[in-house]
């Protein structure tokens, strides 16, 4: 708990200043990734929550898109693969990795 209050302030720090309030997270589809995920939804931030293989198995991601708040966008990605990289944190202003 005392991690997550620390990461939230500095989240809340950096994003104070922007208009938008987008954060990429890796590994969203993961069991801490998930509840990350779900925690900014409830806070008001847009989400693009990167899922390796969910173009290709939409079910990776379908816990995700589920969550309500209706502001996460799925985006495939692998950390190993620079463009996936790029594309999923496009017009974000953090990363939570």
């Amino acid at each position: 708990m005392r991690l997550a209050r620390r990461t939230s302030t500095i989240l809340q720090r950096r994003l104070s200043s922007s208009a938008s309030r987008s954060v990429a997270v890796t590994g969203a589809s993961g069991y801490i990734g998930s509840y990350v995920c779900a925690e900014l939804l409830e806070r008001g931030y847009s989400v693009r929550a990167m899922v390796r293989g969910s173009s290709s198995n939409p079910d990776k991601g379908a816990h995700l898109t589920a969550l309500p708040g209706g502001r996460l966008t799925l985006v495939d990605g692998d950390l190993e693969c620079q463009p996936s990289l790029v594309a999923a944190f496009a017009g974000a202003d953090a990363v939570i990795h």
